[in-house]
């Protein structure tokens, strides 16, 4: 069972959750308020992280602690944990639910940025021709969002009635994208978008494992999760065969994952080959495939 709040929750919680956090930075600001900075080495730590990991758990599961908090086990004193944070966020533990967003990003991952839009605009060109007014675009593995943004902004401007959803696994990531701020790297903007009820645009948290086959979408597209370190080619071809199903009768999905860090596989074909799909596209790591009859494996 995961012990970490759904987006849902989150954002339902988000009033409690930030008391929650206000306590926590308001008792421990005190604490130190108590000591002098010149003593910080005799701060408590053990007792702080111990606080800190629980609270971020509402944001990630520990098994999605990839760097920081996950590698380095624990920290040696309180400079020490303040020698992960960005420079404004040093020296202090008052801190308000938007800067506490920001901390466990670092901490999570410090380089997080989603997927970046710059790859977008090519894919567009690919899979626009092949969408009709009123379609249901599905983007998995989204992460923070900013690329589906992109491409909202993008079809926005051809389409006048559309659905496109974005979801992916961490909670943390969905909060992004709903809130359109990198909290990382402020400065770093989201592609204007402006939703409205004929231009949908969602995020939601979904494990690709619990994916339902009984959806039906016009377009899937998948940039990079296939081949993710997470994944093996057993688990691959079983959430491709997940999408297929999902997808409408000669519907598209759109593959790329060459960029991926973690790359495991040469060639589309180890992938793909066993599926009854038409290859419409395929250039490196790249592959628009059409749905053309119902997968049996």
């Amino acid at each position: 069972m995961k012990n970490y709040l759904t987006i849902r929750e989150l954002l339902k919680n988000e009033q409690s959750l930030e008391e929650e956090i206000s306590n926590f930075s308001w008792r421990w600001q005190k604490y130190l308020k108590n000591t002098s900075l010149s003593i910080t080495y005799k701060f408590p730590i053990q007792y702080f992280e111990a606080e800190f990991k629980a609270l971020t758990a509402y944001f990630l599961p520990e098994m999605y602690w990839p760097t920081i908090l996950k590698k380095k086990k624990s920290f040696s004193s309180l400079k020490d944990f303040w020698s992960f944070l960005p420079a404004e966020l040093q020296g202090h533990l008052n801190w308000e639910l938007p800067e506490w967003i920001r901390i466990i990003s670092f901490l999570a991952s410090p380089t997080k940025m989603g997927t970046q839009a710059d790859r977008y605009p090519e894919m567009y060109d690919i899979i626009s021709p092949y969408l009709d007014q009123g379609f249901k675009l599905l983007d998995i593995g989204c992460g923070t969002g900013q690329g589906t943004c992109a491409l909202f902004q993008k079809l926005s401007r051809q389409f006048h009635t559309f659905e496109l959803t974005g979801r992916t696994l961490e909670a943390l990531d969905v909060y992004w994208a709903q809130k359109q701020i990198n909290y990382s790297y402020p400065k770093f903007e989201y592609p204007k978008v402006i939703p409205n009820y004929k231009q949908k645009l969602l995020f939601e948290q979904q494990d690709i494992l619990d994916f339902d086959e009984k959806e039906r979408w016009d377009l899937i597209i998948c940039n990079g999760l296939l081949w993710g370190p997470a994944m093996n080619e057993n688990k691959s071809k079983y959430v491709l065969n997940l999408m297929l199903n999902g997808l409408k009768e000669n519907a598209y999905i759109y593959l790329e994952n060459d960029f991926h860090e973690g790359f495991q596989y040469p060639n589309l074909n180890d992938l793909i080959f066993d599926f009854p799909i038409k290859v419409v596209l395929q250039k490196g790591g790249k592959a628009f495939i059409q749905k053309s009859k119902l997968p049996s494996i």
